[in-house]
């Protein structure tokens, strides 16, 4: 790395660092109360040896409410509001780490120019800085899925087996926090089934990479989520159909578009929703 290269880098970490730590304070969104109550509970849960209570939602939010959890001795006994102002930050440093890591996956797929110009577009993207600075879901688990591709694409460029179990461990972990994370799973064995068909490589291969793939991700959320430990099946089941009946039946005015709250925004709704959230 040129001196030229380590000073931009620096200095864009830097501005999108300061932008996502300062004035976390200001306002409180809709859902984030919830949140910190949920974290609560998860703590009260695992404090409390009543380890099926640390499912407290279908999305499941898992590592947010892990970071409620560590964050929860800091703030104010009864406090929500103080609750989730502190934990905000540690969203913000992890979303921040995990724009460093898509850096570096970056620079290892292609050159530091293409690493250097992702560096800029990811890390002070609007619409995912804005995300990063909520006691929320969306901003963890979008950071783990793209960590995960990305050393999935690594691995099968330079076949070390370190990326296929950051794949693995990073899958799991966005999975923990937010169902759509397990689209994750039929993009892999495409991609891997597709890559190694390609390279000529044999069958058993792909079904070996995609079995550890797999194994490091359940461990991942096995070890992760107390809940599976004494409920596996129930719990997988929770969430895999809250997962399907958000699907399929969306609930009443769940989305607002144009103006109106209603069930089915219509065929409009996804390419006018991107155009208010794409970035160069």
């Amino acid at each position: 790395m040129s001196k030229i290269e380590f000073a931009l880098v620096v200095i864009i970490l830097l501005l999108s660092l300061l932008l996502r730590i300062s004035s976390l304070n200001v306002f409180i969104t809709c859902d984030e109360p919830t949140w910190a109550l949920r974290s609560i509970n998860f703590r009260a849960a695992l404090t409390g040896g009543d380890l099926v209570k640390t499912y407290q939602s279908e999305h499941p939010g898992v590592i947010t409410m892990w970071v409620g959890t560590v964050m929860l001795p800091l703030a104010s006994a009864g406090d929500l509001s103080c609750l989730l102002f502190k934990a905000r930050h540690l969203v913000a440093l992890l979303s921040w780490f995990n724009v460093i890591a898509i850096y570096l996956l970056v620079r290892k797929l292609f050159d530091s120019k293409v690493a250097l110009f992702s560096a800029v577009l990811v890390a002070i993207d609007p619409f995912y800085l804005a995300h990063s600075r909520l006691f929320h879901l969306d901003a963890i688990v979008t950071g783990f899925m793209t960590i995960s591709v990305l050393s999935l694409l690594a691995y099968l460029t330079c076949r070390s087996r370190r990326y296929l179990l950051l794949s693995g461990a990073a899958a799991g972990l966005a999975a923990l926090n937010k169902a759509p994370a397990l689209f994750l799973g039929p993009f892999a064995l495409l991609l891997v089934a597709t890559w190694n068909q390609l390279q000529r490589e044999r069958p058993l291969r792909s079904i070996k990479e995609l079995l550890i793939l797999g194994i490091v991700t359940g461990l991942v959320v096995f070890a992760l989520w107390p809940a599976l430990w004494v409920d596996p099946v129930g719990v997988s089941q929770k969430v895999l159909g809250a997962a399907l009946r958000y699907a399929e039946k969306p609930p009443k005015n769940f989305n607002f578009f144009l103006g109106e709250a209603r069930a089915d925004p219509g065929p409009w709704f996804y390419p006018v929703a991107w155009l208010f959230r794409a970035a160069p």
